[in-house]
């Protein structure tokens, strides 16, 4: 007697079994093995599986260590010429402090500020434990908003310029400070004013900062706006 083996509607084997003297098989014998024929499809079904798994499971791995792998070469071939942009332009300014070269201070310190920001994110990027981890860390502390906007529109100053661009602040100069990632608040701003400057031409991005106080908390909006191209 041959009972198939049935998985979604499609034979994957049989399960045979052979009697020693001619006769019919008793209806609890056929049923028994009906049921053995189930049990044995979902078995090879879960050695299918199972075999599927170990291999994606080694293969996730590869992966994972290619990543790694370009993840460490990555901070090195990012971190390395950058951290010597920092150095010279360091001793730069040194120079010009010394020699009291006052027009080559602010663009030296502009190139400073935009490196180290570009190296902290760097850091918090290719930061293998935090990638594994799944998770970014962020440092919370309290800096001047002013400065903070002043230095984002000296950063796309040269930007603006070349497009034509009128860049505005609207931000009191006792706006006070605020409490937040300094880091992420900074980019996220620099990116907006980017893409503002980026898509308008011979026209006006302004950068607008307020406080405000909603039921009895204080809050900090900045806004960024553009006339796209007039």
């Amino acid at each position: 007697m041959a009972v198939p083996l049935l998985r979604e509607e499609k034979v994957i084997g049989a399960l045979v079994i052979r009697r020693k003297t001619a006769g019919e098989f008793p209806e609890p014998v056929i049923k028994l093995l009906q049921t053995f024929a189930g049990q044995s499809v979902l078995g090879i079904e879960n050695a299918r599986l199972f075999k599927e798994i170990r291999e994606k499971s080694q293969q996730l791995e590869v992966a994972s260590q290619l990543k790694s792998q370009f993840l460490a070469n990555m901070s090195h071939e990012l971190r390395t010429p950058l951290n010597a942009i920092i150095g010279v332009t360091e001793m730069l300014h040194e120079d010009a402090v010394d020699l009291k070269r006052e027009d080559e201070l602010e663009p030296l310190e502009r190139v400073l500020r935009a490196a180290k920001h570009l190296l902290a994110l760097i850091n918090d990027i290719l930061d293998l434990s935090k990638i594994e981890a799944g998770k970014m860390d962020v440092h919370i502390d309290s800096f001047a908003i002013k400065p903070l906007v002043e230095d984002v529109v000296q950063t796309i100053s040269t930007m603006a310029v070349k497009n034509g661009n009128k860049v505005v602040v609207d931000c009191a100069a006792d706006i006070g400070t605020m409490r937040a990632d300094q880091t992420r608040i900074r980019q996220a701003l620099l990116n907006l004013a980017s893409n503002a400057n980026k898509f308008t031409e011979n026209g006006t991005v302004t950068i607008a900062a307020r406080r405000s106080t909603e039921e009895g908390r204080e809050w900090v909006t900045v806004a960024v706006t553009d006339t796209a191209s007039a």
